[in-house]
Protein backbone atom coordinates (compact mmCIF):
# COMPACT_ATOMS: atom_id res chain seq x y z
CA UNK A 1 0.00 0.00 0.00
CA UNK A 2 1.43 3.29 -1.15
CA UNK A 3 -0.74 5.45 2.11
CA UNK A 4 1.73 4.02 4.62
CA UNK A 5 5.31 4.96 2.73
CA UNK A 6 4.31 8.22 2.03
CA UNK A 7 2.54 8.87 5.69
CA UNK A 8 5.92 7.64 7.23
CA UNK A 9 7.79 10.08 5.15
CA UNK A 10 5.45 13.06 6.10
CA UNK A 11 6.17 11.96 9.57
CA UNK A 12 9.42 11.79 9.16
CA UNK A 13 9.25 15.23 6.93
CA UNK A 14 7.64 16.94 10.13
CA UNK A 15 9.85 15.81 12.84
CA UNK A 16 12.15 17.74 12.04
CA UNK A 17 9.68 20.85 11.60
CA UNK A 18 10.29 23.25 14.33
CA UNK A 19 7.62 23.34 16.20
CA UNK A 20 5.47 26.88 15.80
CA UNK A 21 1.77 27.81 17.10
CA UNK A 22 -0.54 28.00 14.45
CA UNK A 23 -2.79 30.91 14.13
CA UNK A 24 -5.37 29.32 12.04
CA UNK A 25 -7.26 25.86 12.59
CA UNK A 26 -6.43 23.05 11.49
CA UNK A 27 -9.25 21.41 9.44
CA UNK A 28 -11.62 18.56 10.88
CA UNK A 29 -11.58 15.81 8.68
CA UNK A 30 -14.26 16.08 6.67
CA UNK A 31 -12.87 19.38 5.59
CA UNK A 32 -9.55 17.96 4.10
CA UNK A 33 -10.11 17.46 0.36
CA UNK A 34 -9.65 13.93 -1.47
CA UNK A 35 -6.24 13.71 -1.38
CA UNK A 36 -5.23 14.71 1.66
CA UNK A 37 -7.94 12.06 2.99
CA UNK A 38 -6.28 9.50 0.79
CA UNK A 39 -2.50 10.06 2.07
CA UNK A 40 -3.70 10.73 5.69
CA UNK A 41 -5.86 7.80 5.39
CA UNK A 42 -4.55 6.14 8.27
CA UNK A 43 -4.79 8.83 10.50
CA UNK A 44 -8.37 9.16 9.41
CA UNK A 45 -9.74 7.80 12.53
CA UNK A 46 -7.76 9.82 15.28
CA UNK A 47 -7.23 12.79 13.09
CA UNK A 48 -9.96 15.00 14.63
CA UNK A 49 -8.46 14.36 18.16
CA UNK A 50 -4.96 15.21 16.79
CA UNK A 51 -3.84 18.29 18.67
CA UNK A 52 -4.38 21.66 16.22
CA UNK A 53 -0.36 21.86 16.29
CA UNK A 54 0.23 18.25 14.81
CA UNK A 55 -2.72 18.64 12.50
CA UNK A 56 -1.07 21.98 11.09
CA UNK A 57 2.72 19.90 11.01
CA UNK A 58 0.99 16.75 9.16
CA UNK A 59 -0.49 19.21 6.39
CA UNK A 60 2.79 21.28 5.80
CA UNK A 61 4.76 18.16 5.71
CA UNK A 62 1.85 16.60 3.40
CA UNK A 63 2.62 19.87 1.15
CA UNK A 64 5.96 19.49 1.12
CA UNK A 65 5.56 15.85 -0.26
CA UNK A 66 3.56 17.22 -3.35
CA UNK A 67 5.72 19.22 -4.12
CA UNK A 68 8.58 17.04 -4.05
CA UNK A 69 9.91 15.31 -7.67
CA UNK A 70 10.01 11.16 -8.04
CA UNK A 71 13.36 11.38 -7.40
CA UNK A 72 13.23 13.05 -4.17
CA UNK A 73 10.53 11.03 -2.76
CA UNK A 74 12.52 8.14 -3.68
CA UNK A 75 15.54 10.07 -1.29
CA UNK A 76 13.54 10.48 0.91
CA UNK A 77 11.76 7.55 1.02
CA UNK A 78 15.52 5.74 1.25
CA UNK A 79 16.60 8.27 4.25
CA UNK A 80 13.38 6.93 6.33
CA UNK A 81 14.29 3.12 5.98
CA UNK A 82 17.66 3.70 6.73
CA UNK A 83 16.11 5.95 9.72
CA UNK A 84 13.57 3.15 11.08
CA UNK A 85 16.74 0.64 10.71
CA UNK A 86 18.66 2.99 12.99
CA UNK A 87 18.74 1.41 16.66
CA UNK A 88 16.43 3.56 19.72
CA UNK A 89 19.64 4.75 20.78
CA UNK A 90 20.81 5.84 17.79
CA UNK A 91 18.05 7.97 16.29
CA UNK A 92 17.86 9.04 19.90
CA UNK A 93 21.39 10.27 19.52
CA UNK A 94 20.58 11.86 16.27
CA UNK A 95 17.60 13.76 17.52
CA UNK A 96 20.15 15.07 20.29
CA UNK A 97 22.77 16.33 17.47
CA UNK A 98 19.92 17.98 15.67
CA UNK A 99 18.90 19.29 18.63
CA UNK A 100 22.41 20.96 19.13
CA UNK A 101 22.67 21.83 15.96
CA UNK A 102 19.49 24.09 15.25
CA UNK A 103 20.60 25.61 18.61
CA UNK A 104 23.73 26.99 17.15
CA UNK A 105 23.86 30.79 15.83
CA UNK A 106 23.09 30.79 11.48
CA UNK A 107 26.88 31.79 11.12
CA UNK A 108 28.15 28.10 12.91
CA UNK A 109 25.64 26.14 11.32
CA UNK A 110 26.69 27.17 7.64
CA UNK A 111 30.48 26.45 8.78
CA UNK A 112 29.32 22.73 9.58
CA UNK A 113 27.18 22.65 6.46
CA UNK A 114 30.55 23.87 4.22
CA UNK A 115 32.88 21.11 6.64
CA UNK A 116 30.41 18.68 5.87
CA UNK A 117 30.52 19.57 2.18
CA UNK A 118 34.28 19.32 2.22
CA UNK A 119 34.14 16.23 4.06
CA UNK A 120 31.19 14.35 1.06
CA UNK A 121 33.69 15.88 -1.67
CA UNK A 122 36.93 13.66 -0.27
CA UNK A 123 37.46 10.52 -1.95
CA UNK A 124 36.72 7.36 -0.01
CA UNK A 125 40.07 6.92 0.42
CA UNK A 126 40.81 9.94 2.36
CA UNK A 127 37.39 9.96 4.17
CA UNK A 128 38.21 6.17 5.43
CA UNK A 129 41.89 7.42 6.46
CA UNK A 130 40.18 10.84 8.54
CA UNK A 131 37.98 8.12 10.23
CA UNK A 132 40.04 5.77 11.36
CA UNK A 133 42.51 8.58 12.35
CA UNK A 134 39.54 10.15 14.35
CA UNK A 135 39.47 6.96 15.39
CA UNK A 136 42.33 6.74 17.24
CA UNK A 137 42.45 9.61 19.32
CA UNK A 138 41.40 9.45 22.78
CA UNK A 139 38.39 11.68 23.78
CA UNK A 140 41.21 14.56 25.70
CA UNK A 141 43.21 14.68 22.20
CA UNK A 142 39.45 15.31 20.36
CA UNK A 143 39.12 18.04 22.57
CA UNK A 144 42.28 19.56 22.18
CA UNK A 145 42.28 19.57 18.28
CA UNK A 146 38.85 20.89 18.35
CA UNK A 147 39.42 23.96 20.84
CA UNK A 148 42.43 24.23 18.24
CA UNK A 149 40.79 23.80 15.05
CA UNK A 150 40.74 27.36 13.72
CA UNK A 151 44.94 28.03 14.42
CA UNK A 152 45.17 24.17 13.01
CA UNK A 153 43.68 25.66 9.72
CA UNK A 154 45.81 28.72 9.28
CA UNK A 155 48.99 26.11 9.28
CA UNK A 156 50.41 24.93 6.50
CA UNK A 157 50.20 21.17 5.57
CA UNK A 158 53.08 20.27 7.09
CA UNK A 159 53.23 21.85 10.15
CA UNK A 160 49.70 21.17 10.73
CA UNK A 161 50.72 16.78 10.19
CA UNK A 162 54.00 17.41 12.58
CA UNK A 163 51.52 19.19 14.91
CA UNK A 164 48.90 16.73 15.52
CA UNK A 165 51.05 13.85 14.96
CA UNK A 166 53.08 15.45 18.29
CA UNK A 167 49.40 15.37 19.73
CA UNK A 168 48.27 12.39 19.48
CA UNK A 169 51.29 10.16 20.80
Amino acid sequence: MIRKPILLMLALLISSMPLQASESTAPQWRDLDKTQQTVLGPLAEQWNALPEERKQRLLRGLKRWQAMSSEQRQRAQKKLRRWKALPPEQREKARKRYRAFVSLPPSERQQLRKRFQRFKALSPEKKKALREQWGTLSTKERREILKHREMLRKLPPAQRKKLLDRLTR
